[in-house]
């Protein structure tokens, strides 16, 4: 015994704005990247204990920031 418990009926007008959506999803993305299983599995990857690391390693310039000279660019780093 089958059950069909859902059904959905979309407008013409209700598609061609999924289709905008979609086409504007597409536009505004349009800087990311394809990349292959070989190239993904290649990245390093950061655990738990590294980005802790990390996360307190760039607040302590955050809270100091007379430390950092100003040609380190911490902002672009908090980012």
């Amino acid at each position: 015994m089958t059950q069909d418990l859902i059904n959905l009926t979309l407008s013409e007008a209700q598609l061609a704005a999924v289709d905008n959506a979609v086409l504007e999803l597409e536009t505004q993305l349009s800087g990311l990247i394809a990349m292959s299983v070989q190239q993904r599995r290649k990245l390093m990857r950061m655990g738990d204990k590294s980005e802790s690391f990390c996360r307190q390693t760039l607040s302590v310039p955050a809270r100091n920031p007379p430390m950092v000279p100003l040609r380190v660019p911490l902002a672009a780093a908090q980012i």
